[in-house]
């Protein structure tokens, strides 16, 4: 899935409805979180303005309140296990290292907690 999911994070049922609705348990799911985050607000931007995308206008237009909005590690409910989170810092140039590192977190697998 994609980001945000800053509400969806906060949200302790909304995986457990995800998964369900999947038919699943979360014993058949390894649930992963890849937090990216940035140095500073305003490499964000850069970033954000090099995409240009019609869904980041907001932003730019209002960018001191989405400043102020923006929490660069939102808050995780889900109920899983803190080994199943990463908080990624995706500033500077996207090595080989840091690939492998992504890889590497996303395809171990975790032990699945009982549902």
């Amino acid at each position: 899935m994609i980001s945000p999911f800053t509400a969806e994070l906060k949200n302790k049922q909304w995986i457990e409805e995800v998964i369900a609705a999947a038919g699943l348990t979360k014993r058949d799911v390894d649930v992963k979180v890849v937090v990216v985050t940035l140095q500073d607000m305003e490499l964000q931007k850069d970033r954000i303005i090099g995409r240009k995308t019609e869904r980041d206008q907001w932003k730019l237009d209002n960018w001191g309140d989405f400043k102020k909005r923006i929490a660069f590690v939102p808050q995780i409910n889900w109920d899983i296990p803190a080994s199943s989170i990463l908080i990624f810092d995706n500033s500077g140039e996207l090595t080989e290292q840091k690939s492998e590192q992504l890889y590497q977190f996303v395809n171990d697998k975790v032990p699945t907690l009982s549902a």
